[in-house]
């Protein structure tokens, strides 16, 4: 009896081997687990769980359709665009943590023409190397960020973090600064523990586990008759319908332009010449990063309406009321910025003068129709930055 037992249990044995093998290979392990870009962002491909499904290995495509580009992100484990990280930072290099929203993520360009991308190969060029992380987060706001400060810092251990601000961040948001004192805990991965029991944890908690691979892309902007898409609602369908000429419509209904642009300038207008103090706020951040050993930087980047006016014609075709924004009243929030970063004690960076001086010598830098900037334009920020940055880093 104990004999035939042997093969019994031998079989046994290299089948569960072989058995962890594979799971192993198909089911990769994060650099640690619940980190994942899916808490700070409003994309939620079909989740309709309370917590939204990881984003670790998807892909999705970011279209303009008028514009002519279609591109791929393919995001890492933890789900933002960007190479696999380590927690800890690489021997050699300086760590330096973008923090910010489709601008950081680089929506409009390929992977080694992000705003992080750019930046990093413009320091090399002045023999400084860095480990520049890409954690934008495509439609993320103020508070967002400051989530994402919170649990990315002690995490990733960045030497430095730049924080990018869009023109549409600053509208007031219920943030409350007593919120970086309540991050969850992250679990480190257990390379011993058998991956069966990992894939069945994070099945649990996540309905879904990342594979080595990454998913079949699906559209960030859902196309008709999704939901998010207005133009899936009858009234607001009727509404956009006289405001937005045929092709565009058509690409809106697609998924392949971004139907909130139409109204931009309603809100813009508006938005952008009220006073914001972000004072207490950026007070909080700072406060928090140098506790975490992290040095915080400051970047406004201004939409293309507040640079300049070669692009109004391209506007009117979908935004209705497109007008000219680069009057001093709709700068207003880059003078709150800078005023409150000197309260605080943070380097700052208004890019509208550079941006400003490069549009009226140079190749467009934004696309024509998406608000996004075109892989020149992050080329040119990013050197910018680096610029600025190297000026104000300490040793």
């Amino acid at each position: 009896m104990g004999r035939r037992l042997v093969p019994v249990l031998v079989a046994t044995l290299l089948f569960l081997a072989l058995q962890e093998l594979a799971l192993r290979w198909v089911f990769p392990l994060p650099a640690v687990l619940g980190f994942d870009r899916g808490d700070y962002s409003p994309l939620e491909p079909g989740a309709s769980e309370a917590r939204p499904a990881s984003l670790g290995h998807a892909s999705f495509i970011w279209a303009s359709q008028p514009d002519g580009y279609a591109i791929e992100h393919r995001l890492n484990l933890h789900g933002f665009r960007d190479t696999e990280w380590t927690l800890r930072p690489q021997p050699g290099l300086r760590r330096v943590a973008f923090i910010g929203d489709s601008f950081v993520e680089g929506f409009g360009s390929e992977n080694p023409d992000t705003l992080p991308a750019a930046f990093a190969g413009a320091v090399a060029e002045r023999s400084v190397d860095v480990e520049a992380l890409n954690l934008g987060v495509g439609g993320a706001g103020f508070s967002r960020y400051a989530w994402l400060v919170r649990d990315a810092l002690p995490l990733l251990r960045p030497r430095d973090a730049i924080l990018v601000l869009y023109a549409n961040d600053l509208v007031p948001e219920p943030w409350d600064p007593s919120a970086l004192e309540q991050g969850p805990e992250f679990p480190r991965t257990n390379a011993w523990q058998p991956r069966l029991l990992h894939v069945l944890r994070e099945r649990a908690a996540r309905g879904q586990v990342p594979r080595r691979w990454h998913t079949e892309p699906f559209s960030y902007l859902p196309a008709v008759p999704d939901p998010r898409n207005p133009w899936s609602h009858e009234r607001a369908s009727a509404r956009y319908a006289d405001k937005v000429s045929p092709a565009i419509a058509d690409a809106m209904r697609e998924g392949r332009f971004n139907p909130a642009l139409v109204n931009w300038f309603g809100w813009a207008g508006e938005a952008l010449a009220k006073p914001v103090d972000w004072t207490p706020h950026l007070r909080a951040l700072d406060a928090y990063a140098r506790e975490q050993g992290t040095r915080l930087f400051l970047v406004y980047l201004p939409s293309k309406s507040q640079v300049t006016d070669r692009y109004m014609d391209f506007q009117a075709e979908y935004a209705p009321g497109a007008r000219s924004l680069t009057d001093d009243e709709y700068q207003l929030h880059a003078r709150w910025l800078a005023r409150s970063s000197a309260a605080t004690g943070l380097a700052f960076l208004d890019l509208t003068p550079k941006l400003r001086a490069a549009e009226s010598e140079d190749p467009e830098l934004y696309w024509r129709y998406d608000d996004h900037l075109r892989p020149r334009g992050y080329q040119r920020v990013g050197r910018w930055i680096a610029e600025w940055w190297l000026e104000q880093k300490e040793p």
